[in-house]
């Protein structure tokens, strides 16, 4: 490969039983990972440092950025239930969702042009699509 040196760079290790992890569609060098369900982290690559990091009281199982706005994420939790939050402000949900589905929610994922619409889907089985237009977000 031209410009590489070929050799490759661990900057977070962690372990843990499961783990999910997501490029940050609106910040390139950032990655934001799951791991051992309850901790979410945000990386910065280029830096090698951590730039923000979340303690839920669920275990993550899936996360999805606001195409439209890039501080705001979606988390799928263990308790069949969707948060939203702003990562500029992580001290609680923008909005919570409870009992979407009666297992884990496995995928959340927004429309990427239409914000205000996002999917579910859960170990129960189902998918819904859910509109949150009545949400005032931040």
């Amino acid at each position: 490969m031209d410009g590489m040196d070929g050799e490759v760079k661990t900057i977070a290790k962690t372990r843990g039983l499961n783990g999910i992890g997501s490029w940050d569609e609106h910040h390139s060098a950032r990655v934001i990972t799951a791991v051992s369900g309850h901790n979410l982290k945000a990386w910065d690559i280029r830096e090698n440092k951590l730039v923000w990091e979340l303690n839920e009281s669920n275990n993550i199982r899936d996360i999805d950025f606001n195409p439209n706005k890039q501080n705001q994420i979606a988390l799928g939790c263990e308790d069949g239930g969707v948060k939203f939050y702003d990562t500029r402000n992580l001290r609680k949900p923008i909005k919570k969702l409870v009992n979407i589905h009666t297992h884990w929610i496995w995928s959340v994922k927004y429309n990427p042009i239409h914000d205000q619409l996002f999917l579910s889907a859960g170990g129960d089985g189902r998918v819904f699509l859910h509109s949150i237009t009545s949400v005032r977000f931040g």
